[in-house]
Protein backbone atom coordinates (compact mmCIF):
# COMPACT_ATOMS: atom_id res chain seq x y z
CA UNK A 1 0.00 0.00 0.00
CA UNK A 2 2.60 2.22 0.71
CA UNK A 3 4.73 1.52 -2.29
CA UNK A 4 1.72 2.05 -4.78
CA UNK A 5 1.37 5.75 -2.84
CA UNK A 6 4.91 6.75 -3.73
CA UNK A 7 3.94 5.11 -7.03
CA UNK A 8 1.13 6.99 -7.89
CA UNK A 9 3.00 10.41 -6.21
CA UNK A 10 5.86 9.51 -8.63
CA UNK A 11 3.80 9.07 -11.58
CA UNK A 12 1.98 12.75 -10.69
CA UNK A 13 5.40 14.51 -10.14
CA UNK A 14 7.04 13.22 -13.54
CA UNK A 15 3.10 14.21 -15.25
CA UNK A 16 3.14 17.39 -14.38
CA UNK A 17 5.15 20.05 -16.58
CA UNK A 18 5.07 23.83 -16.55
CA UNK A 19 4.66 25.36 -19.74
CA UNK A 20 5.42 29.33 -19.50
CA UNK A 21 3.42 31.10 -22.12
CA UNK A 22 5.39 32.74 -25.24
CA UNK A 23 5.42 36.23 -23.69
CA UNK A 24 7.20 35.09 -20.59
CA UNK A 25 9.89 33.86 -23.07
CA UNK A 26 10.15 37.08 -24.64
CA UNK A 27 10.14 39.10 -21.55
CA UNK A 28 13.15 36.60 -20.02
CA UNK A 29 14.86 36.92 -23.85
CA UNK A 30 15.07 40.69 -23.16
CA UNK A 31 16.11 40.69 -19.85
CA UNK A 32 18.74 38.47 -20.35
CA UNK A 33 20.07 40.70 -23.47
CA UNK A 34 20.11 43.47 -21.51
CA UNK A 35 22.48 41.57 -18.97
CA UNK A 36 26.46 42.67 -19.69
CA UNK A 37 29.00 39.70 -20.27
CA UNK A 38 32.10 39.55 -18.95
CA UNK A 39 34.75 39.04 -21.68
CA UNK A 40 37.25 36.90 -19.25
CA UNK A 41 40.45 35.53 -21.26
CA UNK A 42 42.45 33.72 -18.77
CA UNK A 43 46.06 32.03 -19.48
CA UNK A 44 45.59 28.41 -19.82
CA UNK A 45 47.69 26.63 -16.98
CA UNK A 46 50.45 25.65 -19.50
CA UNK A 47 51.37 28.99 -20.14
CA UNK A 48 51.70 30.40 -16.82
CA UNK A 49 53.64 27.39 -16.35
CA UNK A 50 56.85 28.09 -19.77
CA UNK A 51 56.18 31.82 -18.06
CA UNK A 52 57.15 30.70 -14.33
CA UNK A 53 60.03 28.72 -15.46
CA UNK A 54 61.43 31.13 -17.29
CA UNK A 55 61.48 33.59 -14.77
CA UNK A 56 63.06 31.21 -11.87
CA UNK A 57 65.75 30.22 -14.53
CA UNK A 58 66.44 34.18 -14.91
CA UNK A 59 66.21 34.61 -11.16
CA UNK A 60 69.16 31.48 -10.67
CA UNK A 61 71.32 32.72 -13.61
CA UNK A 62 71.31 36.15 -12.25
CA UNK A 63 72.25 34.80 -8.91
CA UNK A 64 74.45 32.37 -9.72
CA UNK A 65 76.20 35.72 -11.86
CA UNK A 66 76.70 37.57 -8.94
CA UNK A 67 77.74 34.72 -6.44
CA UNK A 68 80.35 33.87 -9.49
CA UNK A 69 81.24 37.12 -9.55
CA UNK A 70 81.43 38.06 -5.61
CA UNK A 71 83.58 34.96 -5.59
CA UNK A 72 85.84 36.32 -8.13
CA UNK A 73 86.46 39.46 -6.61
CA UNK A 74 87.25 38.11 -3.51
CA UNK A 75 89.84 36.02 -4.99
CA UNK A 76 91.37 39.38 -6.83
CA UNK A 77 91.67 41.21 -4.02
CA UNK A 78 93.55 38.22 -1.80
CA UNK A 79 96.01 37.67 -4.94
CA UNK A 80 97.19 41.32 -5.35
CA UNK A 81 97.86 41.43 -1.26
CA UNK A 82 101.79 41.04 -0.70
CA UNK A 83 102.50 37.95 0.91
CA UNK A 84 103.44 38.39 4.49
CA UNK A 85 106.50 36.62 5.71
CA UNK A 86 106.21 34.79 9.05
CA UNK A 87 109.59 34.54 10.68
CA UNK A 88 110.39 30.73 12.62
CA UNK A 89 113.09 30.04 14.66
CA UNK A 90 115.35 27.16 14.12
CA UNK A 91 113.49 24.69 16.34
CA UNK A 92 110.39 25.29 14.44
CA UNK A 93 111.60 25.46 11.40
CA UNK A 94 113.15 22.16 11.45
CA UNK A 95 109.45 20.82 12.59
CA UNK A 96 107.61 22.57 9.80
CA UNK A 97 110.41 21.44 7.42
CA UNK A 98 109.69 18.01 8.23
CA UNK A 99 106.31 18.20 8.27
CA UNK A 100 106.35 19.49 4.38
CA UNK A 101 108.83 17.02 3.16
CA UNK A 102 106.17 13.80 5.20
CA UNK A 103 103.44 15.52 3.26
CA UNK A 104 105.41 15.34 -0.20
CA UNK A 105 105.78 12.13 0.17
CA UNK A 106 102.60 11.54 0.77
CA UNK A 107 101.49 13.06 -2.53
CA UNK A 108 104.12 11.30 -4.10
CA UNK A 109 102.53 7.80 -3.15
CA UNK A 110 98.76 8.49 -3.52
CA UNK A 111 98.60 11.47 -5.28
CA UNK A 112 101.51 11.76 -8.29
CA UNK A 113 99.63 13.25 -10.68
CA UNK A 114 99.08 16.41 -8.37
CA UNK A 115 102.75 16.92 -8.53
CA UNK A 116 103.54 16.67 -11.80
Amino acid sequence: MRNDMWHHIRQEAEQYRISPNASAWQRLRRRLDKVPTRHVRLLPLPTWAMAAAIAGLIAIAAWQLYHTNRQDNRTLHYAHQPMKMEMLNRQDADTVARMAIDFTHYLEEHYPEMLR
